[in-house]
């Protein structure tokens, strides 16, 4: 595995902004780590990057337990939390050229993030030049300048436009199979986590609410059916072993979606409301993308709360 996490916790004062987590991330896979604002995640990828100390747990990469100090094992890791440090007086290359000179690199790695990132012809360009989604990128080609095994990348996208999302996208997408790398991102752009993740972690108040691949994420939402009715009181205690208790699924007020375990239990539902003189106005199976997946999970946690 290249990160395990055993029941990993911070606290501040009385506060528990990671509780218990244990996260699991395998070699060569792109894990999209979900979350509202203030669920942890954050606090989570700076523990991971042995930028905080844990309060109790622990953090192990390649099988190594992260210990501060640890350079060799770090050597392994490239990172970009929130805004790149950039010195924007500099060329892209000089930045760059900054890095190897520090960590002894050799030099030919230049040239290499530099096309891998798309910003070749840009290179001899200052900084301050650089659009919003340049710098970006740039500060991935820093993270990638010294070859890691693992990116933990804290919101890669922000503050980029359409154009450059979709660039952002297909590069991470590329990363486990031209280079091994593996990736592990927070974003809020669900829908793009969607098109890259092959594993989801979910969490909401320091508390890990789903990890798993994308795929069984998905499978846990199929064989929804929402049925429109005239009248949805009747129909809901009717169904009510068959709903699904997230009311933000429903269309509308008259809208209820219910969970069947095969198609032939759709006719017998349609029976039993026909039977109880219930106006069916429509039946229609529900896909459930990643953002109404990550709303059922996260809302039924701030009921529990």
């Amino acid at each position: 595995m290249t990160i395990q996490t055993y029941n990993l916790t911070k606290k501040y004062g009385s506060v528990e902004a990671v509780s218990l987590l244990n996260l699991t991330v395998e070699e060569g896979s792109i894990y999209g780590f979900l979350g509202p604002n203030g669920a942890g995640k954050t606090t989570t990828i700076r523990l991971l990057l042995g930028l905080l100390a844990p309060s109790a747990g622990e953090v192990m990469l390649f099988g190594q337990k992260l210990r501060r100090g640890n350079r060799q094992l770090m050597s392994k890791v490239g990172s970009l939390v929130e805004t790149p440090s950039l010195y924007l007086h500099l060329t892209g290359r000089e930045n760059l050229q900054v890095v190897t000179t520090l960590l002894q690199l050799p030099q030919g790695h230049i040239a290499q993030v530099l096309d891998l990132v798309e910003l070749a012809q840009d290179a001899n360009r200052k900084v301050s030049e650089y659009s919003l989604g340049m710098k970006q990128r740039l500060g991935i080609a820093l993270a990638l300048i010294h070859q890691p095994k693992l990116l933990i990348l804290d919101e890669p996208t922000n503050g980029l436009d359409p154009q450059g999302i979709r660039e952002m996208r297909e590069f991470l997408r590329s990363l486990p199979q031209r280079f091994g790398i593996t990736v592990f991102l927070s974003s809020h752009l669900l829908s793009e986590v969607e098109q890259i993740a092959t594993h989801i972690g979910i969490i909401n108040h320091g508390k890990l609410l789903f990890q798993g691949t994308l795929q069984a994420l998905q499978d846990q939402t199929r064989n929804l059916i929402a049925f429109t009715v005239n009248d949805p009181q009747k129909a809901r205690d009717l169904l009510q072993p068959h709903l699904v208790p997230n009311p933000d699924v429903a269309q509308d007020d008259n809208t209820l979606v219910v969970r069947v375990n095969s198609d032939k239990e759709v006719p017998e539902i349609t029976r039993r409301l026909v039977l109880e003189h219930i106006d069916i106005y429509a039946i229609v199976p529900q896909t459930l993308h990643l953002e109404d997946i990550f709303f059922q999970y996260t809302h039924n946690n701030e009921n529990e709360v």
